[in-house]
């Protein structure tokens, strides 16, 4: 898209522990674009209570998931992706920043 959407609705904070940091650890933004919207989600939470271990989603600790009608795409480090279906079957590997750039 070449513009911000038209709605956007955004709810978030800094949750789950006690800093001295202003930005949310925790934070969903929903863009009202036609003919689909966008979702981005930031998760900063441990995986459990006291735990020092990140949450994970679909095996990404640090990192980005498109998600999208027919799969996803895991972006778990600056050097790899993985694009799989609904079920979670690879369907394509990337490595290295080229094919990374390539994606889109």
């Amino acid at each position: 898209m070449d513009k911000l959407s038209s709605r956007i609705l955004t709810v978030g904070g800094r949750l789950g522990y006690e800093m001295m940091a202003t930005t949310p650890n925790t934070l969903i933004v929903y863009h009202d674009y036609q003919p689909a919207p966008l979702v981005y989600e930031v998760r900063g939470l441990p995986a459990a209570a006291g735990s020092k271990q990140m949450d994970k989603f679909k095996g990404i600790e640090i990192g980005i998931s498109v998600e999208c009608e027919g799969g996803s795409l895991l972006i778990p480090s600056y050097s790899g992706a993985r694009a799989v279906d609904n079920a979670g079957k690879e369907l394509k590997k990337f490595e290295g920043h080229s094919d990374i750039l390539r994606i889109s």
